[in-house]
């Protein structure tokens, strides 16, 4: 991933963890899976993660925005159903994204 990439991920990430996610982030939850959401890096590249019950989350993809869409039932086949441990907690800011519908 190019360094302006992971700069872009790590304010992408303290923006969540903030509650304060600028619209122009597209934050949004993607329709047909269960708590699967995306935020825009940029022009080209999403970061897509899981968020559980507990408000823990994991990564599922970072890149292109139809590289990372695509990757996304492979990455679930691999994350665990729920977390039993607290990790970074979304706010209840930043649980209210748009919705995103696949063509």
């Amino acid at each position: 991933m190019p360094a302006e990439m992971k700069n872009q991920l790590a304010s992408a990430v303290e923006q969540l963890l903030a509650g304060n996610v600028p619209p122009g982030r597209r934050y949004e939850k993607l329709e047909g899976y269960d708590d699967v959401y995306s935020i825009r890096l940029n022009d080209k590249y999403r970061f897509v993660f899981k968020v559980y019950e507990d408000g823990g989350a994991i990564p599922i993809a970072v890149g292109p925005h139809d590289e990372a869409y695509a990757a996304i039932p492979r990455a679930l086949k691999a994350v665990p159903r729920d977390t039993n441990h607290k990790s970074d907690e979304l706010p209840t800011g930043a649980d209210q994204p748009g919705t995103y519908r696949p063509a």
